[in-house]
This record gives structure tokens, sequence and C-alpha cells, in this order.
């Protein structure tokens, strides 16, 4: 890993190695096949609010060829229930029509953030199970670093868009920005601030899907070469000659030896 970030800093070329190519249980051989279902989801929170608010629930998807993106908001925690009701209620009518479709995320925060909404208001318990036993959330983050060690300096889902992802356009480059601009809007109620969010975390589900697809490449292109299957154990001329020379060596070194061993 320090040896690829020295090659950036001294180069300036973006370069990765794979870990465990061939690991059928491992990195990239965990990403599931695509589904016309999949989703993309990323989650805005204000950890600034009172016991804190996840304030929008981001969902990207690709709808016969068409990109598609579904925002639902929450300004308080009556909202936050009644968007975390929607969200999931959403999840398990595409998991209906789309019983191979995968949720996919980075990092923890997705998923945790959905168990505890669940266990705070005591509702979609029976939907959420499902989700989490049928394993339809998919973290990505724990399938780059399994699959890759990088010239970045973080695994952070925007350093490694710098090998599969143009420069971001919105005007919020990190999560800690959203949550200054949605405290301007708390002060202000001024809607540019929420629309700067939203297309902060579109890029944030996009980027996603760019994501799953560059590893699905990478997993494409590894070699996977038949393993052949054993010859037999046949012994060959010159470890036979090898084995006679060895007892012959033995036998130098204990023709002498008297035939009681107590005298040795």
């Amino acid at each position: 890993q320090a040896q690829l970030q020295l090659h950036k800093r001294t180069t300036g070329d973006d370069k990765y190695i794979l870990l465990n190519p061939h690991g059928d249980n491992l990195g990239l051989h965990t990403i599931p096949e695509p589904s016309e279902g999949d989703l993309f989801f990323d989650i805005e929170g204000n950890p600034l609010y009172p016991e804190g608010l996840e304030y929008l629930f981001g969902i990207y998807s690709i709808e016969k060829g068409i990109p598609n993106f579904k925002d639902i908001w929450a300004h308080n925690h009556p909202d936050e229930k009644r968007s975390f009701k929607e969200l999931i209620s959403f999840f398990i009518e595409r998991l209906d029509q789309f019983p191979d479709m995968h949720i996919y995320h980075y990092a923890s925060y997705e998923e945790t953030a959905v168990k505890r909404l669940m266990s705070k208001y005591g509702i979609m318990e029976f939907e959420v199970d499902r989700l989490l036993r049928g394993k339809v959330f998919v973290d990505l983050y724990k399938v780059v670093t399994h699959s890759l060690q990088t010239s970045e300096p973080s695994y952070s889902i925007k350093n490694i868009e710098t090998f599969y992802m143009t420069k971001r356009q919105s005007e919020v480059k990190t999560a800690s920005a959203s949550i200054v601009y949605y405290e301007r809007y708390i002060e202000s109620h001024d809607q540019k601030w929420l629309n700067d969010i939203k297309s902060y975390n579109l890029e944030d589900c996009k980027s996603l899907l760019l994501l799953r697809d560059w590893l699905l490449k990478l997993r494409q292109n590894v070699d996977r070469p038949s393993i052949p299957a054993p010859e037999p154990d046949e012994p060959s001329e010159n470890r036979l000659q090898q084995e006679r020379q060895i007892r012959e060596f033995e036998l130098a070194l204990t023709s002498t030896l008297p035939d009681d061993e107590s005298l040795y």
C-alpha cells in the first residue's frame, strides 16, 4: 500500500493491484450478478439535530435503460418515521417485482441506519428482517477493501472514484459539507440548500452504480485458469537413482557396527 502511494506521489499515476483475484468467496467474487431491479442507496443524516435525523434517503436505479432517482425527505422525527416506512415499503415492492435484486451502498452506515430506525419507531420489523435475511444489502466498501490495494490514501468512495469516474460537478463535495448545507437550510428555509444536497446525494448514488460496474469488469478480466488433473505419481529414473545412492550410503555407515545394539 505504501509503495503504491509513493508511486503516485512520484509519478502522478493512479495504480491498483488485485488481492485474492481467484478467491471464490472473497472480494470481487462476492458481487451478485446484476439485476434489472438493482438499487443504489445513500443516506444523508444530520447528527446536530436532537437525537439525530436521517433527512434524505436517496435511491438510484435504471428503469428500462432510463436513469431514475427517488429522493425521500424528512425534516423532523415524525417525518423521519413516515419517510422510513415509505423507504422500506418501496424496497419490498421492488423485491417482490425483482426477486434477484440487491441494494448497493458503501460502508455500514445505510444498513445500520435501517436497523436503528426500525428499532427506534418499532415499525417495518418483518420487512427489514426479510431484507437482512435475504442478504439484499450489498456493501461495496467490503468488496473494495477485500479486492484492492490502491495508490489512494484512503478507501473513501471519493478516493476510489479516481479509477472509474470523472470529477464531480455538485457544489457539495463531502458528507460533512452536506451537514453544513442542511444547517443553512434550517436557518433560512431556502430551497437552494436542499437542491445542492440532492445533487450531491445523486452523485453518490450514481457513483455506486459506476463502482459496481467497474468491479464487475475487473472480475471479468481476471484470468481463472483451470487446474489440470494431477499426473500419476510414478517414480522417475532420477528419483530411483537417488534412493539407491541413499541406501548405499546408509549401508557404508552401518556395515562396521556390531550386531549388539547395546554396544553402540
